[in-house]
């Protein structure tokens, strides 16, 4: 279902993305070596940004296809640089409603705050990977199936029963994770609205390599969103991986949306 909502988009201040580029890359520093590989262009984009005083950006988008991971490039239509991220191709699908649109202010990015279709129904903010070319349809769209997934800052093999996480008004939060499998949102832990703190249990692994760095592509069992692709870097990983071993880890969720629900 499509609708009209003209508030439903909000600005906001976004981030730079160092701490993305980290989790493929190792150090944002390495950045250099995408650009030297962005190649051929694969699309073209006229952006609006604004609601009262309107203008249009006419950007260039490039992708660097790495394997598990693709790096998108977006510049201006002088080639200036104007933003770059690493997307997770393994994604999960999950039926939702669009709550928001998150524009960032300085850059056409955004994320996407939802509600998922499930017995839970919990409600996730991602960072829409696709904006660029799907913002009217995330701005139009009542529902829809969106694909999520997970690139990590660090994951720990083995839970300890009890963490303690700081609340939004800086009071300590006690959690008992010891079994559970939970997705907390990582401002919990000085985070963006995007990142999340998680639970759960490895059921899938295997080890890959992007641009000569050692990782693992991973599903995760994490409730309330079910298997969920993940990817972290090894040296960013404590202890042994093994299926079914208890996780405790913080990423960045990000996702774009697929297509209409079932039955639509």
């Amino acid at each position: 279902m499509f609708i009209k909502k003209d508030n439903k988009v909000e600005l906001i201040q976004g981030i730079p993305h160092g701490s993305h580029l980290d989790t493929v890359l190792g150090y944002a520093e390495r950045l250099s070596e995408i650009l030297s590989m962005k190649g051929e262009q694969v699309g073209s984009v006229v952006f609006e940004k604004g609601r009262i005083i309107k203008k249009k950006l006419k950007l260039k988008i490039y992708d660097v296809p790495l394997g598990v991971i693709t790096f998108r490039v977006v510049t201006d239509e002088k080639n200036v640089l104007l933003t770059t991220y690493p997307m997770l191709e393994d994604l999960v699908e999950v039926e939702a409603r669009i709550l928001k649109v998150l524009e960032w202010k300085e850059w056409p990015e955004g994320d996407i705050v939802c509600e998922v279709s499930n017995e839970y129904g919990p409600q996730i903010t991602f960072f829409a990977v696709d904006y660029l070319m799907k913002k009217d349809e995330y701005v139009r769209r009542e529902n829809a199936k969106v694909g999520v997934g997970l690139l990590l800052y660090f994951l720990k093999v083995g839970v300890d029963a009890r963490k303690e996480v700081q609340g939004p008004g800086g009071e300590n939060i006690v959690i008992d994770l010891s079994e559970a499998e939970v997705l907390l949102p990582g401002t919990l832990n000085g985070g963006f609205i995007d990142d999340y703190i998680f639970t759960g249990h490895v059921k899938e692994f295997r080890e890959v390599n992007v641009l000569g760095k050692d990782g693992y592509l991973l599903k995760i069992s994490i409730e309330p969103l079910g298997l969920v692709p993940a990817f972290v870097l090894k040296e960013r990983v404590k202890g042994e991986i093994e299926k079914d071993a208890a996780v405790y880890g913080m990423g960045w969720l990000q996702g774009k949306v697929i297509g209409a629900p079932a039955g639509i």
